[in-house]
Parts: structure tokens; C-alpha cells; sequence
């Protein structure tokens, strides 16, 4: 790579992280909103909850899209611990209502310990967040009538065996939740572009600076081509094996809805890391006229970047379905692939190294 080139795409890479560094801090001065965080007592006696309800009041600064992220559980447990309850378990079901002076329902839903994670229109003003505690089909049907409209509430109060349901019942319900503005682009999406310019910028640093000999076209022998058609077939048989459990393990219900992205994702992850793998340690990966250290780095460096996106997106997750792990959100999903990712480049990587430290002690004997 001429260095002309390179530095003309390191300015490009350095203004855009640049822009991405202004763009955070623009999200950050914009972010507003209102957050939660409470227990309450909550007795079940003959089939009655008192209280019967709960409520919150909180305020919008102004009118736009809002992102409303919510859960209530028991005290000490979170949503995973909660996705195998039977109807048996439960003493009531939940209905949520944000209301205001001038719209009684701005937003509405029901279930039994759940999570909300939506984005809803609202204007500046004051709000109510309602936590109703419906124990009898006829408490349900009523609410599902008043909120969700007469023709679906009969149906809706079917979906559950309420005489299964517990008539008494003592605990603590623990409300977590945020309300944020959607102010444009996102801090998140900022940070992934400074992310990727800076990790951009030190890969064009490394391939135009480091050494001398320059990028060349990869040349390879016919021992090494053949090689190659091995490490193919072997990540062929490799992906194929891997779908074909993932496939069993998935009808048999141990694969959860939110993880079906980055699991079939890491049978690609580990198609290629398995090849790569293999090439490496048999030599026919990288040409016999590059750079092995260079190649270390470089991927080095790849590893670094999908890790902090992977860790960055995970977080960011949790922050926003701040109940539970963040497991059902696309940004979970997103930074799971990332890991992955990383850990294939990692793989890689030290399997580059190994090699290379390798064939320095047998050239030394």
C-alpha cells in the first residue's frame, strides 16, 4: 500500500472518529428522561391483591419518541429466572398502563412478570405508570375491555388457567425502569464509528509503516494449494456437523428465541476459525512471501476492536432492559456475534503465532 494512500485514508478515519467523538457528546448533553427503581409489598388473601395497584408519576421534557424499558419481578430474581413458570406459579397476572391528564391510556399491556422494552410517541408533560394486579379472570377481562378493546377481552382472559393460580401469596414486586428521549442518533452508534475509524487508522498504520517489503500479490506453491482445498473441505464438515446439532438442539427447545441469531452465527465463526486454524499449521494460509508477525498484529488488533463492540453492545443491553441481562434486545444479539467474532480472530491469531514460534526454533535446530 503506497503511503500516500494510506495517509489520505487515515485522515478520512481520523476525522470520522472525530465526528463520532463530537456525536457522543452531543447524544450525552441531549439525553433526558426519567428513571426508577423500587420494591413494594404485596399480599394476595383469598384470591384479592392489596394493594390492587401501584403507581408512579414521572415527567417528559419534551415531545418526540421516547425508548420505555420496565420490569417487575420478585425481589431477588430477574427475567431469566422466570422464563419456565407454570400458571400454577403465579397469584395474579400484571397489567402496566402509562396514562396522562389528557390521554388515559398512552400505553398499555399485560402478563405475568415481564418486561417492557418499546418506543412510544409522547409529549412533554406528566405521566403515571400503573401497575395493576388482576387475580380473577373477570379483574382480567374487565382490563383487557377498558385498554385492549371488548372484542379481544374474553379471548385474551382464556389464555390462562386462573383457578391454577395461588389465592394467597406474600412478596416484594421490584420495579426497575427508564424512560430516555431519542434524541437522533444514538451514543451507542457514535462510539461503534469511533470504534471502527480508530481500529481502521491503526491496521492502515501497520500495513504502510511496518516493514518494508509492502503488500505483494500472495504467492503459492502447489503443496500449499492442496492444503488449502483440504482446510475447505474440513470447514464444510465442520459447519455441516455444527447446523446439524444446533438443528436437534433447537427443536428440543435448549436454543432460547433471543440467542438463535448468534448461535447460527458461530457455526460460521467456527467454519472459518477451523479452516483458518488448519491453514496456518499446515502453512498454505498466509503466502510464503508475507509478513507472519505483521499478519499477528493486524489480526490482534481486529480481536481488540469486535471485542469492545461485543463488550460496549452487551452492557448497553443490560443498561437498557436494566431486570434482566438485556438477552432479548438486538444490541445482545450484536455484541454476542461480536464476541464471537473475536474469539475466532483470537483463535487465529495465537494459532499464527504458535506457528510462527514454531518454525523460528526449528530453523535454530
Amino acid at each position: 500500500m503506497k503511503k500516500t494512500t494510506a495517509l489520505i485514508l487515515i485522515l478520512v478515519l481520523a476525522l470520522a472518529a472525530a465526528a463520532g467523538i463530537w456525536g457522543m457528546i452531543g447524544a450525552a448533553r441531549n439525553d433526558s428522561g426519567y428513571s426508577f427503581s423500587a420494591q413494594k409489598n404485596l399480599e394476595i388473601k383469598g384470591g384479592k391483591a392489596e394493594p390492587e395497584k401501584v403507581s408512579m408519576d414521572f415527567g417528559i421534557d419534551e415531545d418526540g419518541d421516547h425508548t420505555v424499558s420496565l420490569i417487575w419481578t420478585p425481589m431477588g430474581k430477574e427475567l431469566s429466572d422466570l422464563k419456565d413458570l407454570q400458571p400454577s406459579d403465579y397469584s395474579f397476572i400484571t397489567g402496566c398502563v402509562i396514562s396522562s391528564a389528557d390521554d388515559p391510556c398512552v400505553y398499555a399491556t399485560s402478563a405475568g412478570w415481564m418486561s417492557v422494552d418499546t418506543t412510544i410517541n409522547m409529549k412533554a408533560g406528566n405521566y403515571t405508570l400503573t401497575f395493576y394486579y388482576l387475580t380473577s379472570r373477570e379483574a382480567y377481562a374487565d382490563f383487557a375491555a377498558k385498554y385492549f378493546g371488548t372484542e379481544s377481552a374474553e379471548t385474551m382472559a382464556d389464555w390462562f388457567e386462573w383457578d391454577s393460580f395461588k389465592k394467597d401469596d406474600k412478596l416484594v414486586v421490584s420495579y426497575r425502569g427508564t424512560v430516555s428521549a431519542e434524541n437522533g442518533v444514538s451514543s451507542n452508534l457514535w462510539l461503534a464509528l469511533v470504534i471502527v475509524s480508530v481500529s481502521g487508522m491503526l491496521i492502515l498504520i501497520m500495513l504502510a509503516y511496518v516493514g518494508k517489503d509492502g503488500i505483494r500479490k500472495a504467492d503459492y506453491d502447489e503443496r500449499q494449494q492442496m492444503e488449502r482445498g483440504k482446510a475447505s473441505a474440513l470447514g464444510l464438515y465442520t459447519i455441516i456437523g455444527y447446523l446439524l446439532i444446533m438443528f436437534i438442539a433447537d427443536a428440543l427447545g435448549f436454543i432460547g428465541s433471543g440467542l438463535h441469531t448468534p448461535v447460527y452465527m458461530g457455526g460460521l465463526v467456527l467454519c472459518v476459525t477451523v479452516s483458518a486454524a488448519y491453514s496456518i499449521w499446515h502453512e498454505c494460509y498466509f503466502a510464503l512471501n508475507q509478513n507472519r508477525v505483521r499478519n499477528v498484529i493486524v489480526l490482534g488488533i481486529i480481536f481488540l476492536m469486535n471485542l469492545a463492540s461485543g463488550i460496549f453492545n452487551m452492557r448497553l443491553a443490560a443498561k437498557m432492559d436494566p431486570f434482566g441481562n438485556g438477552s432479548g434486545s438486538r444490541l445482545f444479539r450484536v455484541g454476542f456475534c461480536a464476541i464471537e467474532l473475536a474469539a475466532g480472530f483470537l483463535v487465529i491469531a495465537v494459532v499464527l503465532f504458535l506457528k510462527h514460534r514454531k518454525d523460528l526454533r526449528e530453523e535454530e535446530e
